[in-house]
């Protein structure tokens, strides 16, 4: 098709704890900077050996925290990688918060690597104010670019029992890159409003 296909997760090791790398608001949204499956498959749904690997996730206090490093063996073209992920949500209030993630890739060539560093918020404010906001860059070894390798998203909303006001923008550059993570399409921007 012309755009990429979304398969969820059947792995058990990567389905337990998977909402501790959750990004964004939203556990639908179309940008995930991290997509497990790129860990193990190759682009085609193949299996890839994986040589070892761990992952630590869970809670203290009000911080939410998971790690993931991975490292797949060679497979025909496709050379050994490591993986890692690392993602930290600080809880706020009563149902808001503010998170890190980054994640790495690097094979055993040289210069072949794709890293991917972002931070997102979540503030509601009376139940009724809601705040939405990340911003996600990426790099690329051996990749030549004009620097427009972000995706972005801000929104604001005020839902009650009587109205609704909203306003949305997001926009993902053409070189951003998440080689660990999914993203639709690149090079688009939305602008998005609700008033009922």
């Amino acid at each position: 098709t012309q755009f990429p296909l979304f398969f969820p997760e059947r792995r058990g090791f990567f389905l337990e704890g998977a909402t501790f790398f959750d990004f964004g608001r939203e556990p639908g949204n179309t940008i995930r900077p991290f997509f497990s499956r790129r860990i193990g498959l190759s682009s085609a749904g193949n299996p890839i050996p994986i040589a070892g690997g761990a992952r630590i996730s869970g809670k203290v206090r009000n911080y939410d925290a998971g790690f993931i490093a991975m490292k797949t063996e060679k497979s025909g073209t496709i050379p050994s990688n490591n993986y890692v992920v690392g993602r930290i949500k600080r809880d706020l209030f009563r149902n808001s918060f503010i998170g890190a993630i980054v994640t790495g890739r690097n094979s055993d060539r040289p210069g072949d690597y794709n890293r991917v560093f972002g931070m997102d918020t979540h503030l509601l404010f009376y139940d009724k104010l809601d705040l939405n906001s990340y911003i996600l860059g990426s790099t690329t070894g051996g990749a030549h670019s004009d620097g427009r390798n972000q995706a972005k998203l801000a929104s604001a909303a005020w839902r009650d029992d009587e109205f609704v006001i909203s306003g949305e923008f997001n926009t993902v550059q053409p070189n951003f890159n998440p080689e660990m993570g999914f993203i639709r399409r690149r090079d688009v921007s939305q602008y998005s409003s609700e008033v009922s």
